[in-house]
């Protein structure tokens, strides 16, 4: 054998190997730009249809909704949400409380599986039945209004309703103040920011809104009066 042709065979192995490399690679990047595809999202909720209200009281209303598999529906009362996640089937009813008597309301319902939720149903207004009420307060009127440490203080009074066994809520810019049994109170030394967030520590250099609510228990429900409102200016 010639030294040639000892050296030509080494040398066209290295280039088949070379060459199967250099396919190896380009199959690989192949596979690796191949576009992605993208995921379904989940088909959407069908909206609530078949409401029906099957009970109304003077402070409860009863609701049935959706076919005979239970599903889980979102209730929206005067469009606040009173109910999530409640299950409801032709036989099985969702029950709204703590409603005042003799009221519209307006009533929405939306499906809900997971974090997913479904377009809301078309409103329903229902009235409740008409029963024991609270007498709201009358001739509310503010009293003196002072200043000290950069603090402004209203002092308010009224006449008390006459319900018995109420309280009153006093509100100041729709804001909780404070609760008495008392037909006084100075809005701006018991402020506790209910439900908040809390803006200063008393009512605002300005108008001011101040708002006056009876409530008692009656037949088990603390039921509150219409509110009263008054506006004063430091």
């Amino acid at each position: 054998m010639s030294v040639i042709s000892a050296l030509s065979s080494p040398t066209r192995a290295l280039r088949r190997s070379a060459l199967i490399g250099l396919i190896i690679a380009m199959a690989i990047a192949t596979v690796g730009t191949a576009p992605a595809v993208a995921a379904k999202p989940p088909p959407a909720l069908a909206t609530p249809t078949s409401i029906v209200v099957s009970d109304v009281g003077q402070r409860s209303i009863d609701l049935k909704i959706g076919g005979a598999v239970t599903q889980k529906y979102d209730v929206y009362v005067n469009g606040t949400a009173r109910l999530v996640n409640a299950p409801s089937s032709a036989t099985l009813a969702v029950r709204i409380l703590y409603l005042q008597p003799g009221t519209n309301y307006s009533i929405q319902v939306r499906l809900r599986r997971d974090l997913q939720v479904s377009a809301f149903s078309s409103r329903i207004t229902v009235r409740t039945l008409p029963g024991a009420t609270v007498a709201p307060v009358s001739n509310l009127r503010v009293v003196s209004t002072s200043t000290a440490g950069g603090v402004n203080t209203i002092t308010i009074a009224w006449d008390a309703s006459p319900t018995p066994g109420v309280s009153y809520n006093i509100l100041l810019n729709g804001q909780g103040n404070q609760s008495t049994s008392l037909t006084t109170a100075v809005v701006g030394e018991s402020l506790n920011c209910y439900p908040g967030p809390c803006v200063g520590t008393g009512p605002k250099s300005g108008t001011n809104t101040i708002t006056v609510e009876a409530g008692a228990f009656i037949d088990g429900f603390f039921v509150q009066s219409t509110p009263v409102s008054i506006t004063a200016n430091p």
